[in-house]
């Protein structure tokens, strides 16, 4: 996983920030399928959690699949997969 540095997005008078971070996600495994589903259950997780993270000064308010999990190419013996998030959060 890979974090980008992250853009506002919006800023209000009060200068609360609304920021987009993009994540990297890569998979390596000698198994096509695995490397695919590994990916593919970690979005499906984030796009159904209940309450997203916060904490004291900043709060996630959305978390979206930027790429879909695909094939990269092989490594050897090892399968490479990739996908990417966007996850947006305010700060005050």
């Amino acid at each position: 996983m890979a974090v980008t540095a992250g853009r506002e997005v919006t800023r209000t008078l009060a200068q609360e920030r609304t920021i987009t971070l993009d994540v990297t996600l890569n998979a390596k495994h000698s198994n096509q399928a695995s490397a695919l589903d590994a990916l593919c259950r970690i979005h499906e997780a984030l796009a159904h959690l209940a309450a997203l993270p916060s904490g004291e000064g900043w709060q996630v308010i959305d978390i979206r699949t930027g790429s879909a999990p695909a094939c990269l190419g092989r490594e050897e013996t090892q399968w490479l997969y990739g996908s990417a998030l966007a996850v947006t959060y305010t700060d005050a």
